[in-house]
């Protein structure tokens, strides 16, 4: 893979299903965690509970995205 991201992306589909997988692991994550962050924010409902799901949500999302950069 060339090193431009641009270049990585476009040849993401040869890549193979892992590395797909973990960029959409990637990006999922990143959002929901993002979300989960937004609810802890507005203070409604369980935050605690909102909390500990930003936090594994945001940690599921660093091993997609360390998984994809890294190997």
């Amino acid at each position: 893979m060339g090193d431009d991201p641009l270049s990585q992306a476009a040849e993401l589909k040869k890549a193979g299903i892992v590395r797909q997988s973990a960029l959409v692991g990637a990006l999922l994550f990143s959002f929901r965690s993002i979300g989960e962050l937004i609810a802890v924010a507005q203070a409604t409902g369980d935050v605690e509970g909102h909390g500990a799901a930003a936090a594994i949500q945001a940690f599921i999302a660093l091993a997609c995205g360390g998984y994809l950069v890294f190997f």
